[in-house]
Order: structure tokens, then sequence, then C-alpha cells
């Protein structure tokens, strides 16, 4: 009984081992050779392979993956990404700057193969070289025009920036830089195509003797920031427009947010229009408006972002319609008690007129008393005065000056 057992368990085992066997003669052999390289003055890495042996009649093809890390990778399988790519060649060469770390996977594919399963990946990873600069940030501002600026990490009298729009374009010098200290910090740009998928730069310099050359990458549509827009305020009767100008660029892209505050209440609406963005408001002759506008790129477009604010700009003034009853609540008391002082102060200077002294009525009857008992001898008679009469009083003729001929 033991030894059939025995039999049974050996018989399983070496199915497995077959099956082991025959799953590892199905993976396909990996991509040989395998070599990447940078080329800094075309943007670009390349990845090259030689075809693997024992494919026999085998069609495959190649998936590669481009990932910003440094190798080895923190996972045993590739990670696709939008850089992941699949061809039938023994070459591909991607765009990119030389900014990160970069690794790239490999591996073969069945095509026609039957049941053949792909191959392991395997990777190769690229440094990026000494950097001349960091912080290297670029601004779609207005139409067909960048600022881009960056930090200087050392001192490199020969730094120079060069850029071009699409892959097949000639590299550009820049013709206006920016400076801080004799150091370049920044470069204006013209005629950068807002439409183009990608813009490319180099900035290069040279280090105790050796080229170097740090490359970028940067997509307008995801680095636009246009200057603050300015806000009017007019009134047409009982309304307010509150009107934003406009970017100068890609109308289609943006939406307008308006800030606003009614009799201290602030609102935030946002509006949508290509042309002439404006915001229809009740107007309230007794508050007063103040109000902002910011432009904000939409993602129809591109990375979404916003303007920094304009200024604000106001209209009317606050009033309270109980303000006049308000004020001859306060007013009228104060006049009241200044009049009520006035008053006291007059009626206190003149109180002997206002209110003459009054004798008492027991003097007055004493006196009257006092003249009766005096015999009518301290009484004197009444003596009137003689009036002047002129006695002989004529009226004289008139004398005439008519006088009668002979």
């Amino acid at each position: 009984m033991i030894g059939r057992n025995w039999d049974i368990a050996l018989a399983v085992c070496l199915s497995f081992m077959v099956a082991g066997v025959d799953n590892l003669s199905n993976e396909l052999p990996e991509p040989e050779n395998f070599i990447l390289s940078r080329n800094p003055d075309h943007f670009s890495v390349t990845a090259e392979w030689s075809e693997p042996t024992s494919l026999d009649d085998c069609k495959v093809n190649y998936t590669l993956d481009l990932i910003f890390e440094k190798c080895p990778p923190s996972s045993t399988e590739p990670k696709l990404s939008e850089e992941s790519r699949q061809t039938v060649h023994l070459k591909y060469t991607w765009y990119v700057s030389n900014e990160r770390e970069i690794c790239v996977w490999v591996r073969t594919n069945p095509v026609q193969c039957g049941n053949r399963t792909p191959s392991k990946a395997v990777y190769k990873g690229i440094s990026p070289p000494l950097a001349l600069v960091k912080n290297f940030t670029c601004v779609y501002y207005s139409d067909m025009k960048m600022n881009c600026t960056w930090s200087v990490i050392s001192q490199v009298p020969d730094l120079q920036l060069f850029y071009r729009n699409e892959e097949g374009d000639h590299l550009k010098p820049c013709s206006s830089y920016f400076t801080k200290e004799d150091m370049k910090i920044g470069c204006h740009l013209d005629k950068i195509n807002f439409t183009s998928q990608q813009t490319f730069f180099i900035i290069t310099g040279t280090v105790k003797g050796s080229r170097i050359s740090n490359t970028f990458k940067r997509a307008p549509r995801d680095s636009v920031k246009p200057e603050p827009p300015k806000l009017s305020i007019t009134r047409d009767g009982n309304h307010l427009y509150l009107q934003s100008d406009t970017p100068n660029f890609a109308p289609q892209c943006w939406k307008y947010k308006f800030t606003y505050s009614k009799c201290n209440e602030e609102k935030q609406v946002v509006v949508e229009a290509e042309k002439k963005p404006s915001l229809l408001l009740e107007y309230d002759a007794a508050c007063r408006y103040e109000a902002q506008v910011q432009t904000i790129f939409t993602d129809y477009c591109g990375k979404v972002t916003q303007s920094d604010p304009s200024g604000y700009e106001f209209y009317g003034e606050s009033t309270d319609l109980n303000s006049q009853f308000k004020v001859a609540m306060i007013v009228f008391p104060l006049m009241v008690s200044c009049c009520l002082i006035v008053a006291l102060v007059l009626f206190r200077r003149y109180k002997d007129i206002i209110l003459p002294t009054i004798p008492e009525p027991s003097l007055l009857f004493k006196d009257m008393l006092n003249s009766n008992n005096d015999g009518g001898q301290s009484k004197s008679l009444y003596v009137p005065i003689t009036e002047v009469v002129e006695r002989d009083v004529r009226l004289e003729p008139k004398p005439t000056s008519l006088h009668l001929k002979p």
C-alpha cells in the first residue's frame, strides 16, 4: 500500500516538472544587446537592441516603456505610461528632456507564435547630466509670447539658451535675457506657437573645461498664465455692467470669474463668453459696489490655470435710508440742550428785570396807616402850574405883490 502511494506522489511531481519545463519553453527569449543613448542636441533618448535567438519562424514585436525614475525600477513589471510604445523595429527614439532620471524597459511579444508567451523585460537607465540651472519655468502670457526663468546653481560665464517650437525646427538663440547681478536668470521668447505640442529648450555652458547641456521640454498649453485683466463698471438706467477685457489669444479657452460686493455682501459669478465678457447687476443707489475679475484658462485647451485678479473697481456710495431720522434724533436733543443752557444764562443775568422785587403787603398797609395819623398836616396841596398864555396875538395881513395902475 505504501509503495503504491509513493508511485502516485512521484507521478504527480513529474507532471508538475514537465508542466514547468513546458511553460519555460513557451516563454519567448529576451531582446539582446540592449543599449540606451542620449543626444542632447536633438533632445532625444534612443533605445537599440538585437533580435533574440531561438525565435525560429515566430513573428514578434517589442513593447517599450520609458519611466522617469532610477534603474533598477521599484517594480519588476513594466509601468505602462504615455511614453509606452510598441514596434516591430529594433530601435526607438523618444524626444524628452534630460532633467530627470530615465529608465527604459523592453520585452519581446508574440504576434504569430502559437502558444508562446511574452519574454521577461530587460531595462537600462540614464542619469541626468550636471545641472547648470534649477527651477526652470515657462509662462505663456500672450499671443506668441513666453517668458522662461530659472535659478542659477553656479556661475557659468558662457551660459546660453536655445529653443525650438517643433521637433523638426532649427534651434534659435535667446535674444532677450533677464539678468540679475550679471547672471542670466531668464529669457523673453517671441514667435512661440500656442498650438504646438511641445517647445524644446537647451541651456549650455562650460564647467571645468567640459561642455554641459541641460535640456527641457514644455508645452505652451500647459504653461499659460495671462496678465491680470482690466475691469470697467458702467451704469445704464437701473443696471450696472461689469465688463472684463480678454486675453489676446485663443478666445474659446477662457472663463471669467467676477467677484463683487454689494452693500458689503460678497458674491462670485463665473461667466463663459468668447467676446466682451460681462456681468449684469441690478443697481441699488443705496449701495456701494466693489468688483474685480480673474481669467480662467480651461481644460478644454490645456492645463487649468488662473490669472492674478484685477485691481478693485468701485461704484456708488453706501447710504442709509434712515440716516436723516438718525441725524435728527441726535441733533435735536443737542439743539434743545444748547437752547436751555443759553436761556438759563440769560435768565440769571437779567432776573432783576424779568422778576422785579415786589414789596410785602404788610409794609404797604403800614405806610398807609402812618400817613393817615399825621392829621393831614403832612399833606401838601396840589398847586397847578400856571400856563403862560399870550394875550395880544394878532394876525398880520399878508403883503401882496399886486400893484394897481393909475
